[in-house]
């Protein structure tokens, strides 16, 4: 993935930087949220937990993207700033230890055996035609 940072406006107000990147992928799918954030916080040297991707545009068939970011000073003004659903979609996953490994298995539950049931013959009755 390639970054490469076209605008990167100063807002000393809000105590951020507004940054727009277009992103290159050799993959042709959009970056997520997670590889764009790793990418700029390695471009511009500053912590993954202060970065907000607010947008991410993508053109169809080119694998090139157009992100808007905002970078902050620290983490507790992003809060202040940000909006609460924003920052949900900003959450790390972390791997959660595999349970399978940890967790005995259970006994297997013998199920009884299913009887076929014999086939009942129907008899079909012919229609007879109705004398007047």
């Amino acid at each position: 993935m390639e970054l490469n940072i076209l605008k990167e406006k100063e807002i000393p107000l809000l105590e951020r930087k507004r940054v727009t990147a277009t992103i290159a992928s050799q993959e042709g799918k959009t970056p997520s949220r997670v590889d764009v954030i790793k990418a700029v916080a390695k471009k511009l040297k500053t912590k993954e937990e202060n970065i907000v991707v607010r947008h991410i545009y993508s053109k169809f068939g080119s694998g090139i993207a157009k992100a808007i970011m905002h970078v902050y000073n620290d983490a507790k003004t992003k809060v202040k700033f940000e909006r609460k659903g924003l920052l949900e979609k900003h959450v790390i996953p972390v791997e959660a230890p595999k349970e399978e490994e940890k967790a005995p298995e259970a006994a297997p539950v013998e199920e009884a055996p299913i009887e076929e049931a014999e086939p009942v013959a129907t008899e079909e009755k012919a229609e007879e035609p109705k004398e007047e």
